[in-house]
């Protein structure tokens, strides 16, 4: 486990480069020291052997923690590139599913629409030979009817032609010559 960048920072807080209290410039190659009123000389060594735990393969510990960083939003990236494309895949999973039931309903209202067309046809076609058949078995009742009542009248007529015939034969005086 490394230490952040924030706790080494709050551990070296107490530490203060060596300079002279008479004034001498500061040489880089002095130590840390630690404060009197904040750490021993003890605490010095671990600090000192803290740090160097932190950076094991000779990086600064600044590096290992840029490195650590940059993982942390690699797989951050990665998590949230991946939550996209499921996101992405569940629309157009969804907008699929839509599509398909659009054509799957497009589809069977028209075929909806041919049946009932069918059925009008069909319909029209057994209403209208119903209305021919009756139509006709009505011509045929109303010419058989016609018939037999131009039978009567004609058989009326004949009757009446020769009752007149016997009527007027009978009024002109010819009688007929009796065979006595």
């Amino acid at each position: 486990m490394y230490i952040l960048l924030a706790d080494k920072c709050a551990l070296s807080l107490g530490t203060k480069r060596r300079s002279s209290s008479l004034g001498d410039p500061f040489d880089e190659d002095n130590e840390l020291e630690v404060s009197s009123s904040v750490m021993t000389d003890t605490d010095d060594g671990r600090l000192m052997a803290a740090m160097e735990l932190m950076a094991p393969d000779g990086r600064s510990s600044i590096h290992v923690e840029l490195a650590l960083l940059e993982e942390d939003a690699r797989v951050i990236q990665h998590n949230v590139r991946a939550w996209l494309l499921r996101r992405s895949y569940r629309h157009m999973r969804d907008t699929t599913r839509k599509l398909k039931e659009a054509t799957q309903t497009i589809a069977k209202q028209s075929l909806e629409k041919a049946a009932v067309t069918v059925q009008a046809a069909t319909r029209s076609m057994m209403v209208r030979r119903s209305f021919l058949q009756q139509r006709n078995t009505a011509i045929k009742v109303q010419a058989a009817a016609r018939g037999i009542i131009c039978r009567k009248k004609f058989a009326q007529m004949k009757t009446e032609a020769l009752a007149s015939l016997v009527i007027q034969r009978n009024a002109t005086g010819k009688k007929q010559p009796s065979t006595n």
